[in-house]
């Protein structure tokens, strides 16, 4: 599979196993020039299809893979190509100054971040994505999915808040600070559950790490 991969693909961006219908779809492309999107039977390898747009904002290194969605950017604003779509087509957005795209990985919604801000889109291709929120600028953002379906995503802020929104309508569920006094800057941060409480790991710059639970708007 790597050599069909190569052979199609110079830049690769990830893969998405489908179980229903036991196939690989995998992304990549040339950077500055083209995507490419291969469809792969994972019970023999052989390829089902393989789908090509010219993209001259494709770039490795400015996009993540979240779900079936491609998310890329570059100086003219962002992209998003909805992978389950045939044929593939892009939406773009304009906006200034986008510096980086984190990988959510839940459907329906993304973060962009700028050097000033931080926006929240609601994706529903092939309409155009719909702003949400829009956001001082941020640390870090993860997400996470109840037990029973709902998205939910959190971001840590520069003044070492941690902030949880409902992704489908942006709505507010928690806030609270991290209990540190003057805590290094935030290295990873990953929302890791929920049940009756909201539940954080965080890694800070000088290597410390801290569980957190949240609830009532407590950390």
């Amino acid at each position: 599979i790597d050599s069909i991969i190569m052979g199609y693909s110079r830049s690769y961006i990830g893969s998405i196993l489908e179980p229903q219908s036991q196939t690989l779809t995998v992304v990549g492309g040339v950077d500055g020039a083209e995507l490419a999107v291969i469809q792969i039977d994972v019970r023999n390898g052989a390829i089902v299809k393989v789908r090509n747009l010219s993209a001259s904002w494709f770039n490795q290194e400015r996009c993540v893979l979240s779900n079936m969605l491609l998310q890329c950017f570059d100086n003219k604003g962002f992209y998003v190509t909805d992978l389950s779509l045939d044929p593939l087509s892009v939406h773009h957005t304009s906006l200034q100054s986008v510096v980086q795209i984190p990988n959510l990985n839940i459907g329906g919604v993304m973060i962009v971040y700028t050097l000033t801000n931080t926006y929240v889109y609601h994706i529903n291709l092939p309409e155009p994505p719909v702003l949400l929120l829009k956001l001082e600028k941020v640390e870090a953002a993860s997400s996470h999915v109840t037990t029973n379906g709902q998205s939910l995503f959190a971001v840590a802020t520069s003044t070492n808040n941690i902030v949880v929104y409902d992704a489908a309508n942006g709505e507010q569920l928690f806030t609270g600070s991290i209990p540190e006094k003057d805590p290094a800057p935030i290295k990873l941060f990953s929302f890791i559950g929920t049940s009756i409480e909201f539940e954080f790991a965080v890694v800070l710059e000088d290597c410390r790490f801290i569980y957190l639970v949240g609830s009532s708007n407590q950390l």
